[in-house]
């Protein structure tokens, strides 16, 4: 029975890793949003307050002083506050990865034996095994689906607390396709699955001695999780000029506060349903069918413009 346990624990654990942004409440999302730029710390973000800090945040990523913000002045902002988020994330990761060791350890000797890592295996097949064929495809991805129809899905297309770090997990279909998925013709077999799962172990056991302790599940994990690292800032410094140039709207090289603004207003006025010029956690959550009101937005394209 604890053995089972353990089990059911560790299954737990790695579906709250695996939740996207998309599944996270829209009220989350609308708090951090509010949370990084009020001022006062009343939980209320007014549009002047959001404004100024708006305005901070472009003062200081214009570090030559000149007035404007550069592509590369741009990114490297940007780089300096993603590592900052990155860094909290990795950090809570590597504790986790220890806490599901001691899920993986199912009779708590500080080793998890091939038999234990096997059983959660198994575990997850099944999961996926929806048709019980013993392998993992279109059909199954079709029963799943049905499985969660009405299941109350958030319609909210940006809500979620965002996480940087994304890791495959073998808990979500498009994470279990791309661990075990070596021929990449959208079926993975039970022997597919089995010889990736081996090969993970072979891997992780560092002294081939049969047996992984802590010091190597997580020394794998950590290894794994830096590469994801490297590519997720890699990619994400590339956007960043992408968004520069999106937001120069005349092209020169050279963007302006009014031409920072207009995103930033656009956000904003996803958050303010009551067009009261002011954020709060007791403001109706935005929806997706949400109409823009052109008038609010003038007004705030005007206040940009008078304060550029």
């Amino acid at each position: 029975m604890k053995y089972r346990q353990k089990i059911n624990q560790t299954l737990f654990f790695l579906c709250a890793l695996a939740v996207a942004p998309s599944a996270m409440a829209a009220s989350h999302y609308k708090d951090r949003f509010i949370s990084q730029y009020d001022q006062n710390g009343d939980g209320m973000l007014s549009l002047e307050e959001f404004d100024s800090a708006r305005r901070a945040r472009f003062d200081n990523t214009d570090t030559d002083g000149n007035g404007v913000v550069s592509a590369d002045e741009y990114a490297y902002e940007w780089e300096d506050r993603l590592d900052e988020m990155i860094e909290k994330e990795r950090v809570g990761k590597m504790q986790a990865a220890r806490e599901e060791f001691a899920s993986l350890d199912g009779d708590d000797d500080g080793i998890v034996t091939a038999a234990e890592f096997n059983a959660l295996g198994d575990q997850i097949f099944a999961g996926h095994d929806h048709n019980g064929d013993a392998q993992i495809d279109a059909a199954d991805l079709e029963l799943a689906a049905k499985l969660d129809a009405g299941g109350g899905k958030n319609s909210y297309a940006g809500g979620g607390s965002r996480s940087w770090i994304r890791m495959p997990s073998a808990q979500s279909a498009e994470g279990f396709f791309e661990l075990f998925d070596v021929n990449a013709d959208e079926v993975v077999s039970r022997d597919e699955f089995d010889a990736e799962r081996r090969a993970s172990y072979s891997l992780m056991d560092y002294d081939r001695d049969g047996g992984i302790d802590i010091d190597e599940y997580v020394a794998d994990y950590e290894e794994r999780l830096d590469r994801q690292i490297d590519r997720i800032r890699r990619g994400q410094v590339r956007q960043a000029y992408v968004r520069f140039g999106a937001l120069d709207d005349d092209d020169n090289g050279e963007m302006t506060f009014a031409e920072y603004q207009k995103s930033g207003h656009r956000s904003f006025a996803r958050f303010d349903t009551n067009e009261d010029e002011v954020v709060s956690m007791a403001d109706p959550l935005p929806t997706r069918d949400r109409p823009n009101n052109a008038a609010a937005d003038a007004t705030r394209e005007q206040r940009v413009s008078s304060t550029n």
